[in-house]
């Protein structure tokens, strides 16, 4: 419940519209991108193993970055999120996140919404729904 609440808070803080109409099928095998410079992968949500989060189930953003097998150091990355109706956190004011925020953010499977453990240290706009892309470059 106050994850819910945190993330209703979360979500009026930003102007991302995100249709509330995709159908069970469309759900299924949803993919994300993740690109790093020039090389980039696809990875399927469904087939990554849940953590639970609160009362329900997500995948780990940790798990998606590996599962993309592009041989980076994530520790040494930070990262910004770009939904499939073009919202970006980073262009709506969110810097980039750190590793630390990384191990503390989760995906769920069905829609690709972004969600963050308690504490962790992301506002508003890091709260993105229907995740397509997780944008890596190196820290600066």
């Amino acid at each position: 419940m106050r994850l819910s609440l945190a993330l209703f808070f979360a979500l009026s803080a930003c102007d991302q519209q995100v249709s509330t109409d995709t159908s069970p099928q469309e759900l299924e095998g949803l993919v994300v991108t993740v690109r790093a410079g020039e090389g980039q992968a696809q990875v399927g949500l469904g087939g990554l193993a849940l953590a639970p989060l609160g009362e329900e189930q997500a995948v780990p953003l940790i798990r998606v970055l590996e599962a993309s097998q592009l041989g980076l150091s994530w520790e040494s990355m930070r990262y910004n999120f770009v939904a499939t109706d073009g919202f970006s956190a980073e262009a709506h004011g969110c810097d980039p996140v750190g590793y630390a925020e990384i191990e503390r953010g989760y995906l769920y499977p069905a829609t690709a919404n972004l969600v963050w453990e308690d504490g962790a240290a992301v506002f508003g706009c890091h709260f993105v729904n229907g995740v397509a892309t997780i944008e890596v470059r190196a820290l600066r």
